[in-house]
């Protein structure tokens, strides 16, 4: 529930095919010895009752069909007979789903099953027609296969004469059959995992399942650590795809742009409490138009609704602005949020930069607490300023991350401590620009979560300042891990880079949906999503 680490997902929860695979392998070998068992007894019987011809032995069950005799053939030698026919009327993503599932019957075998809408043939009588119907259509056989279905995302796979009836009760309920048929009839998982064959058996009469929602995840009553999601489940789900970082093995892939563009919300620092995702994003919708620590909040992680400005740029230490969040919810339900401040010409703290913090009991209304790390102006690294800080406590000891400025490049250090006002401050910064490299001008803004023995960072990089200064560098976002949050592995490089130089794919926060493990970073001063996962 709290802090903004969350969890672990269920394992079972959302791949209803290899969950299928494995029910599948149980309900043949069931049947099989179902069928064996039959047979002997048959046999018994017959041998028992020799003596009396007239006498049918009585089992109790119907003979079923032998699982090696083909129920239907679906291609041939390389041809088939069979049409894919969608509704006339359905969505585009039916044709879609028709076209993949045509591509790869033709990859697997050659054959090539023609694509049609029911409207073609409505007037016909297609009783003997060969087809493999996708979803609802004006074809009986599809009424009465959906009509056994129940729930909300139950889906069927049925044989009936001629035809392959693939039905379910939601959409993602008929894509999940369609693979799942693909997967167990046709052994194909995708255009590099398959098997080839001329010819095509199906051999059960039914396959049945449901999808299963992969951002719904099941308490498994553990404490909630990131998100919602226990630490057996973060490392479950998220271990893989984290250390694929390292190895190659992980993309960025961007799947939702624009996100709180109605406010230009960015740059955010996200927790979860209560089932609610809570983001502090800079605002400029302030008393004084000043930054701001603005709050915007979701259920969904997709939809957000903006609270408004919640930490005012209102103090000495912050009347030029207080900004760039890093929230942290302990154990006791106490909020707790470093931000950026900027004080005032006439004041003791002066125009340039330090970290300040404030604390809150609901996460809306904020007590402020000072400045609690200065910028050493004598300290080499650190001279100009320091800011865009983030807040991670392990155990009962706080680390404070922060940028340390030097009028030239921006690098990471850490302060750590069990008082967030008496805090010690790393000498050195532990992640530090590298010449030539596309983070050569800042190591900057980053948020930090655990998972399977290490702890993983997302954090902006530059490179060095140009002419209109870092506005005339180019930005991006790359990855880090550490077992001890105070010496870190850098990946070679980041996995997306833009295409011109500006600010952007910067200001990068973890975000965890159900199942999906997703960067937030700034493009267009609003947020993007994109979702981290293992290469195909």
């Amino acid at each position: 529930m709290y802090g903004k680490i969350d969890a672990r997902l269920t394992k079972e929860e959302h791949n209803p095919i290899p969950k299928g695979i494995e029910a599948m392998k149980k309900t043949r070998i069931f049947r099989t010895l179902t069928v064996l068992l039959a047979l002997l007894m048959c046999i018994s019987a017959f041998v028992g009752c020799a003596n009396a011809p007239d006498e049918q032995p009585d089992d109790g069950q119907t003979p079923a069909t032998q699982p090696d005799v083909p129920m239907l053939t679906l291609v041939d030698n390389g041809a088939t007979e069979f049409v894919i026919m969608r509704s006339d009327l359905a969505k585009t993503s039916y044709a879609t789903m028709s076209l993949e599932l045509q591509k790869a019957i033709e990859t697997i075998s050659g054959a090539k099953p023609e694509l049609q809408t029911d409207y073609e043939t409505k007037d016909q009588d297609n009783t003997a027609a060969f087809e493999i119907l996708i979803g609802e259509s004006n074809r009986p056989e599809t009424t009465e296969a959906k009509a056994t279905l129940t729930g909300e995302h139950d889906y069927l796979v049925r044989i009936a004469g001629h035809k392959v009836i693939i039905v379910g009760n939601s959409d993602q309920a008929v894509e999940t059959a369609i693979y799942r048929f693909l997967d167990e009839v046709c052994d194909y998982r995708s255009a590099e995992d398959f098997t080839a064959a001329a010819t095509i058996t199906i051999k059960e009469s039914e396959y049945r399942g449901a999808w299963i929602d992969p951002d719904i995840i099941p308490d498994d009553g553990k404490p909630d650590v990131l998100y919602g999601l226990s630490q057996d489940q973060v490392d479950e789900f998220f271990g893989d795809i984290l250390d694929g970082l390292f190895t190659g093995k992980t993309t960025e892939t961007i799947t939702q742009t624009g996100i709180g563009s109605a406010f230009k919300f960015h740059f955010p620092d996200i927790v979860y409490v209560d089932g609610q995702y809570m983001a502090y994003y800079i605002t400029y919708k302030t008393d004084s138009g000043k930054g701001g620590v603005g709050l915007a909040i979701s259920k969904d992680g997709k939809e957000w609704k903006d609270e408004g400005c919640v930490i005012q740029p209102d103090e000495d230490w912050d009347c030029n602005g207080a900004y760039f969040a890093g929230v942290w919810v302990d154990t006791d339900g106490t909020f707790y949020c470093a931000y950026e401040c900027k004080g005032g010409e006439d004041t003791e703290y002066g125009t340039l930069e330090n970290v300040a913090l404030a604390s809150s009991s609901d996460g809306y209304n904020w007590d402020k607490e000072g400045v609690i790390i200065y910028a050493d102006h004598e300290s080499w690294w650190q001279k100009a300023n320091v800011g865009t800080p983030d807040l991670y406590k392990e155990g009962d000891t706080w680390y404070v991350f922060f940028h340390g400025f030097d009028f030239t490049d921006c690098r990471l250090g850490v302060a750590y401590g069990e008082d967030l006002h008496d805090l010690t401050i790393v000498q050195e910064p532990i992640i530090d620009t590298e010449d030539d490299t596309l983070w050569s001008g800042t190591i900057g803004r980053r948020d930090v979560i655990y998972c399977d023995g290490y702890y993983y960072m997302v954090y902006e990089i530059s490179t060095d300042q140009a002419e209109g200064g870092y506005n005339g560098a180019q930005w991006t976002h790359m990855f880090a891990r550490s077992r001890d949050l105070i010496e870190w592995e850098i990946t070679d490089g980041p996995l997306l880079t833009q295409k011109s130089t500006g600010m952007g794919y910067d200001g990068p926060c973890w975000m965890v949906v159900g199942k999906r493990l997703y960067v937030y970073m700034r493009q267009s001063n609003n947020t993007t999503a994109v979702e981290l996962t293992l290469a195909k």
